[in-house]
């Protein structure tokens, strides 16, 4: 099966699903960051691919940090799906719906 969502320097699937298609949330590897930390890592844009939260520390040198880059992490799963994490600032990023 393809990955849904690679990580472009290690190739780990970030969002992978189960032989039926059904998301394995307990592996999934999701989080937003802010643009300029985005950016500060080499990549360009929201649609310029995946990197792994392990990867992505590499390419800046340094742990991430809520609310100073993180936006959005999850942080478990519960019987609705992903549980995440975030800073009021999140909801004013152009990832969220009608933002």
């Amino acid at each position: 099966m393809s990955k849904r969502a690679p990580c472009k320097d290690c190739g780990k699937d970030t969002e992978p699903v189960n032989k039926h298609g059904e998301p394995l949330f307990k592996q999934w590897d999701s989080y937003v960051v802010r643009d300029e930390v985005w950016a500060e890592a080499g990549m360009v844009g929201w649609d310029s691919g995946y990197l792994c939260t392990s990867c992505l520390s590499k390419r800046l040198g340094r742990e991430l940090i809520m609310g100073r880059d993180y936006l959005a992490r999850s942080v478990g799963v519960n019987a609705d799906g992903l549980v995440m994490e975030y800073v009021p600032d999140y909801l004013k990023h152009h990832s969220v719906k009608g933002s």
